[in-house]
């Protein structure tokens, strides 16, 4: 019986077209929420929230709910979905994107009513810090604050985050096994997030 807090998790849901030594796929199911949503569901309620093109198949809200995660705030819009392109190394420490198609998601911007939801545990997956910064706005009371964040975004957009540090409790930054602090540094934000980084 799942009794944890909800989770309202806001990102991208997208298509992924993956290369690497074992072989080649397209149109694969990703996004930076979607796979955060399917594990997460494993120990409480999930709500996601993102954006989706009419070419999205209905077979993956299907999975979605499946595993009880609720797509209330999952909008189909006219258009295609965000779809990313990107080739691994052979020891998979490192990718080269290809292409990137925003589609749809280029104008996302989410509107969150958390009737029902008390104290949610909100999870900002690897989008623009700008529209992170709105959905922090937008939720009301949230328990904990998660920012699933990358290098690429602090050095690029660095004056949001300083904006919006303190209102986080705990950052998540894929690295590829360099030093986060460093960057961190570098990004002024050290004294704010000294104690809340995690590696992944």
């Amino acid at each position: 019986m799942k009794s944890h807090k909800d989770i309202i998790v806001v990102g991208s849901v997208a298509f992924d077209d993956i290369e690497t030594i074992k072989g080649k796929r397209e149109k694969l199911v990703g996004g930076s929420s979607t796979y955060f949503s399917l594990a997460a569901s494993i120990f409480t309620n999930v709500h996601l929230v993102g954006v989706v093109g009419d070419n999205f198949p209905s077979s993956y809200f299907d999975m979605f709910h499946s595993k009880s995660i609720s797509t209330k705030y999952l909008t189909r819009e006219s258009g295609k979905t965000f779809h990313w392109g990107g080739i691994y190394s052979d020891d998979f420490s490192s990718r080269k994107t290809l292409f990137t198609e925003l589609g749809v998601f280029e104008k996302f911007n989410p509107q969150i009513e958390q009737n029902n939801i008390e104290a949610p545990i909100l999870f900002l997956a690897n989008i623009q810090p700008t529209l992170q910064k709105k959905i922090i706005q937008q939720v009301k009371n949230p328990s904990l604050i998660v920012l699933d964040t990358m290098n690429f975004w602090i050095s690029f957009d660095n004056e949001h985050y300083i904006q919006q540090a303190n209102y986080i409790s705990q950052f998540l930054d894929y690295t590829n096994n360099k030093n986060n602090y460093e960057y961190i540094k570098f990004s002024h934000l050290d004294i704010i997030v000294k104690d809340k980084v995690t590696i992944l």
